[in-house]
């Protein structure tokens, strides 16, 4: 029996699907254009949302497309991965349902960030990023402000690529170079910096 690896690649304006050879060929591939939508939630016009089940919808068909083009059996696909657009990121509820769901230029947080002023220093000392609207950290200020309903609801993080690794196999995990882009993950100690949600006024 032949393998292949599956890369699955959430872009900024489309969704991929590739499949190669254990040699790293280029085997098959498909790729779909999608949309975002504005959040009339928000004052800021940069607030940007997507439709989970959408995207869902999109990467699965894509992934079915491949596996026809190439004429192989999905038991023939011993490893998957996936990588997304920066910043983009899906957050679950306590029953792993999409809650909230936005690409990288959702820039929402920036109506939060003077809750950050005067604390750039220390979040750069831990995550290695300036003060931004448009990471995980001013995002999640920003739904504690305006929208608690949704934040009181939050039980999981993730950037879009580890979303599509939880539906793929059901494990809620990341990487230190996703995780990095949050501005949640202490990228000295290598794991999500309690201290810093806390100094904040996030949850941990």
């Amino acid at each position: 029996m032949k393998k292949y690896a599956m890369v699955f690649d959430a872009g900024t304006g489309a969704g991929r699907c590739n499949l190669f050879d254990m040699s790293g060929r280029l085997v098959s591939y498909a790729y779909r254009e999608w949309e975002y939508l504005k959040d009339l939630s928000s004052s800021n016009k940069e607030a940007m949302l997507f439709d989970a089940e959408q995207f869902k919808k999109i990467l699965f068909s894509l992934c079915r497309k491949v596996i026809t083009q190439a004429g192989i059996s999905a038991d023939e696909i011993v490893a998957v991965s996936a990588t997304s657009q920066r910043e983009g990121m899906v957050w679950l509820d306590r029953f792993g349902k999409e809650i909230y769901a936005a690409p990288s230029v959702d820039l929402r947080g920036e109506e939060a960030a003077d809750i950050l002023s005067g604390k750039e220093p220390f979040i750069k000392e831990i995550t290695g990023l300036p003060v931004s609207g448009m990471f995980g950290l001013a995002r999640l200020l920003w739904y504690k402000k305006f929208n608690e309903a949704v934040y009181d609801r939050i039980d999981t993080v993730m950037m879009i690529s580890d979303w599509i690794c939880y539906l793929l196999c059901g494990s809620k995990v990341s990487e230190p170079s996703v995780a990095s882009s949050s501005q949640l993950f202490d990228v000295k100690k290598g794991k999500w910096s309690s201290e810093l949600l806390e100094s904040v006024g996030l949850r941990t």
